[in-house]
């Protein structure tokens, strides 16, 4: 089988970690993989290097943003740059048997590649789908296009409206995690041994709210208490960056920023309890179920996958509402179930077992499979 993936030279983040995540696994169970990839950024030579073969279109594709009148003008550009990038690209195309898309920016260059190379179309939905405009123009795209959608939860799914769309979880991948630490980030950061240590693993931005969890670190007993808060993650030259670190300026013997970690087993292996915070809805959590699989409880606000995905009290504790208050009332439950974590780390690392890469990408497999 080959599978053409169409993706994007900026992608970052959680679609980034799932496409090479799939890309890996369906090459390793002999599928030959061709990326399309649209657009010029970070991602273009990580694509190259793990794909069998690439077409590379400099020329990206609006997304669908914006207000009403900006939405009508940029769907109506989108389809007229993705006319012209199929006709750039139909020559290099070769023998294709499922096209495979995650970015809605590329939804309908895909329907048309689908219908070039009289290929199944195979949409896996990155995000929740929260205007109703968006949600009339995916879904009418996909009914012209021939396009199947899958969601990345249920929750996804919900948004979109059809009950009817498989359910296709992202997955982490288990090497990621349990790789060997090469660094003791307790004694490069100077805390104890028998010192809690609460951490966020995520990028530094708005949406994922590092500025509520430290407010709500500070008003908690955690911090009174010898809890430590550590934070890693990029980018750190951004103007959040800067008002999330004055935050903290009072705290720095609590409060801890490491940057970017590249080995994530340094990380899960010196924290106690992964924190994973968020302004909005989070559509999965990657994060999540890696924390599960490193046997670590998780403090997360329950819109979305973690509520899917966590079981309040057992494996985590669930916070109603993304406030620095919530969070202060989710570091002392946390806190208070100090004698559960060891327990609390085992039960999630079992219930992690089912998001693993290798049975989601199985289950999208199946579902190619069965369209060929």
């Amino acid at each position: 089988m080959t599978i053409l993936k169409v993706v994007w030279g900026e992608d970052y983040g959680g679609v980034l970690t799932c496409e090479e995540q799939f890309i890996k696994y369906l090459r390793a169970r002999k599928v030959n993989v061709k990326a399309l990839i649209i657009g010029q950024g970070p991602a273009v030579d990580r694509y190259v290097k793990i794909s069998d073969e690439c077409i590379h279109v400099s020329t990206d594709i609006p997304a669908f943003s914006g207000g009403m009148a900006t939405k009508l003008y940029r769907a109506v550009q989108n389809e007229i740059v993705s006319s012209s990038s199929l006709g750039t690209v139909r020559g290099q195309l070769g023998d294709v048997d499922v096209v495979s898309v995650t970015r809605p920016r590329y939804l309908s260059v895909s329907g048309d590649l689908g219908r070039t190379t009289e290929s199944p179309v195979l949409w896996h939905i990155p995000d929740s789908i929260n205007s109703i405009p968006a949600k009339v123009y995916y879904r009418t795209l996909c009914c012209f296009k021939g396009i199947l959608p899958l969601a990345n939860s249920k929750y996804t799914r919900q948004s979109l409206g059809n009950p009817s769309v498989p359910v296709v979880y992202p997955g982490f991948s288990s090497s990621r995690v349990s790789g060997t630490p090469t660094v003791d980030l307790r004694d490069e950061l100077g805390i104890s041994d028998n010192s809690p240590i609460f951490g966020n693993l995520s990028r530094i931005h708005h949406d994922k709210a590092q500025d509520l969890l430290i407010k709500g670190f500070i008003d908690s007993e955690a911090i009174s208490r010898g809890a430590h808060l550590v934070i890693s993650g990029g980018p750190t030259n951004t103007e959040f960056y800067s008002y999330v670190n004055n935050l903290a300026s009072r705290y720095t013997s609590s409060i801890h920023f490491t940057g970017h970690i590249e080995n994530v087993s340094n990380f899960y292996s010196f924290i106690d309890v992964v924190v994973n915070s968020r302004r909005n809805v989070e559509p999965f959590g990657i994060s999540v179920v890696e924390a599960m699989f490193a046997s670590k409880p998780v403090l997360a606000y329950e819109r979305g996958g973690p509520k899917e995905i966590l079981r309040d009290g057992q494996t985590g504790w669930l916070l109603s509402d993304s406030s620095a208050s919530s969070f202060a009332s989710g570091f002392d439950r946390a806190i208070d179930d100090r004698c559960k974590w060891q327990e609390m780390g085992e039960s999630a690392h079992h219930d992690s077992l089912e998001y693993r890469v290798e049975k989601q990408a199985e289950k999208y497999l199946s579902i190619a499979n069965l369209l060929t």
